[in-house]
């Protein structure tokens, strides 16, 4: 689940905006509904083991790490289209938004 959460943030780089005074909150949620789509997609891609989607997301410097240690695009591809397991349910509660940079956000 850390992979996506990471993968999503790193996806997500070009849409993030800087959050000023005049336009903190709407750009926040704006933003939040950004990821939360990016989210959804990613999760879809990962229940139905669709690779192409995982193929075209990541970027070639993608660098995540599992519970075998780092993984690299290619590994990630097999890891994040649920090669490895059945995936039964799967819910986000509680969706926060944090701003890293003016280009890095995480959902």
């Amino acid at each position: 689940m850390l992979v996506i959460g990471g993968t999503v943030a790193l996806s997500a780089c070009g849409s993030a905006h800087a959050t000023g005074p005049s336009n903190g909150s709407r750009v926040t949620q704006d933003l939040a509904g950004k990821l939360g789509m990016l989210e959804d997609r990613s999760y879809a891609a990962w229940k139905s083991g669709d690779m192409k989607f995982w193929t075209n997301f990541l970027s070639e410097k993608f660098v995540g790490w599992g519970r075998s240690g780092r993984l690299d695009k290619s590994t990630a591809k097999r890891v994040l289209s649920g090669a490895d397991c059945q995936i039964d349910s799967y819910r986000l509660t509680d969706k926060q938004v944090s701003q890293l940079t003016p280009n890095a956000a995480v959902l």
